[in-house]
C-alpha cells in the first residue's frame, strides 16, 4: 500500500515530467497547481494562442485502470470551474482554451512513459 506522502511525491514528480515534456513540445507555462475554492488544475499552459488546462495523472503502472479514464465527469466539472476562475482572473476571454490530460507512468525500473491526450473533454454546462 502506498502512503499519502509517497503518492504526493509521485504526483509531484509526474507533474514536473509532464511540464518538461510539454515545454519541449513548445508549450509555455502560465501556472502550476492553480488552486481556487472549486479545486485545482495541475498545469495551465499556452499552446500558441490556446490556453490549455492540463490534468496530470501519474501512476507506477496501469494494471487496474488507464490514467486518462480517471478524469470522470465529476473531475471534469471541477477542472472546468477552476478554468473559468482562471480565465476571469486573467481576463483571457478572447483566447481559445482546451482541456488536456497527460498520463505519466513511472515504473519501479526503467524510463517514465508519457502520453498526452489533447482536447479530452468539453467543459460541462451548468
Amino acid at each position: 500500500m502506498t502512503s499519502g506522502r509517497e503518492r504526493n511525491k509521485l504526483g509531484q514528480r509526474g507533474e514536473k515530467l509532464a511540464q518538461k515534456y510539454l515545454k519541449k513540445s513548445g508549450y509555455r507555462i502560465l501556472q502550476s497547481n492553480y488552486t481556487v475554492e472549486q479545486g485545482e488544475v495541475d498545469l495551465i499552459m499556452r499552446d500558441d494562442e490556446t490556453v490549455v488546462f492540463v490534468e496530470v495523472k501519474t501512476r507506477k503502472s496501469e494494471e487496474l485502470v488507464q490514467g486518462e479514464e480517471t478524469v470522470n465527469y465529476h473531475k471534469q466539472k471541477h477542472i472546468a470551474a477552476v478554468a473559468r476562475q482562471f480565465i476571469h482572473a486573467h481576463n483571457l476571454y478572447d483566447f481559445p482554451c482546451r482541456f488536456d490530460v497527460v498520463v505519466v507512468i513511472v515504473p519501479e525500473r526503467g524510463k517514465p512513459n508519457i502520453r498526452h491526450w489533447k482536447n479530452v473533454f468539453l467543459p460541462p454546462r451548468y
